[in-house]
């Protein structure tokens, strides 16, 4: 064996389905799923909100805005490199697809997180932005 790695065992040697562990993927779906559509309704509720209020200035409004632009990326960089290729390595068997390439891209994909990350709160911010192009420019 060159490559060994951890998978769960959705169909048995006497060719039946383990049906626990189907159970078991399908309420993590779930929970991930409702984790989404929350993450979704509130964004759309910041959104609307920073759209409709009048008690702020304009400055207070436009960081609030910045802040909530980089809050999403750091939502949405997690999920894609982290969250995602962890439930393709789960899910797919499930359903009969080989999961042999997402198990390769796996590892790079969690590798790149943390640099990915911090690159997009350096670029996102003004001010962090200004210093990390004076740092490489000069």
């Amino acid at each position: 064996m060159t490559q060994g790695m951890i998978m769960a065992d959705y169909c048995l040697t006497d060719g039946s389905c383990n049906v626990r562990m189907a159970v078991g993927m399908l309420i993590i779906s779930s929970i991930f799923i409702g984790c989404g559509a929350f993450m979704s309704y509130a964004s759309a509720n910041i959104v609307q909100f920073l759209h409709n209020t009048k008690l702020k200035s304009a400055n207070s409004i436009r960081l609030q805005r910045k802040l909530f632009v980089l809050l999403c990326a750091q939502t949405v960089i997690p999920l894609m490199l982290l969250y995602t290729p962890c439930i393709l390595n789960l899910g797919l068997p499930l359903i009969g697809i080989d999961s042999t390439l997402s198990a390769d891209l796996t590892p790079l994909s969690l590798s790149l997180f943390l640099p990915v990350d911090g690159l997009a709160t350096i670029f996102l911010m003004k001010d962090y932005r200004r210093a990390a192009l004076e740092l490489i420019c000069c």
